[in-house]
């Protein structure tokens, strides 16, 4: 098995990005937020990327179906601990966070699980995906606030209701993306009992 493939490099390219999108974020140059959130996108880009490169090119491995998650799941993580650290997600939304990562430390657990008994790792399914499109997109808006805010300092779309609102959106949606993950795990093992 090679493990060295475009689609596992395209990968693997999230981590640093995540690094480099959250200290652009705490920089104070010109900019920086604009920047910073360019680089989010691209990682988010690259987690459709990795995939389509993955068929295209007759790639598909265990160890893709393996990192892949993972690293999406470290993506995300790393913006959410960041986003909670600079007190931008509010206290009552901890809970969720914690019940996302439960149920992200369940799913891997089966899936290495699986690797150990030396059957085939599913991949994702339809609601592993739309629990994936629902994170990102609460994390683009939470991102893209701080972005407006940096940025337009003063404008329209700074005034406070504003802001108030779109943040309302993200935690509702991150709140339906948690509910889709747990659905989806149940799934998972339902699939796992087979």
């Amino acid at each position: 098995m090679k493990i060295l493939t475009l689609p596992n490099i395209v990968t693997f390219s999230r981590l640093p990005l995540a690094a480099l999108s959250v200290t652009l974020y705490q920089q104070t140059f010109e900019y920086a937020t604009v920047w910073a959130f360019g680089c989010f996108l691209l990682g988010v880009y690259t987690d459709y990327l990795d995939g389509w490169l993955a068929r295209a090119r007759n790639q598909v491995s265990d160890f893709g179906k393996m990192m892949d998650p993972l690293v999406d799941k470290l993506y995300v993580f790393v913006f959410l601990i960041w986003l909670l650290g600079a007190g931008i997600i509010q206290t009552e939304m901890h809970w969720w966070v914690s019940l996302l990562l439960l149920r992200e430390w369940a799913i891997l657990s089966l899936r290495y699980l699986r690797v150990s008994q030396g059957k085939p790792v599913f991949g994702a399914e339809a609601w592993g995906k739309l629990k994936s499109i629902l994170l990102y997109t609460a994390l683009t808006l939470w991102l893209a606030i701080i972005t407006l805010v940096t940025v337009y300092e003063g404008l329209a779309y700074t005034r406070v209701s504003y802001l108030e609102f779109f943040n309302v959106v993200a935690e509702t949606i991150f709140m339906l993306g948690v509910i889709t993950a747990y659905y989806s795990l149940f799934q998972y093992l339902a699939r796992y009992a087979k």
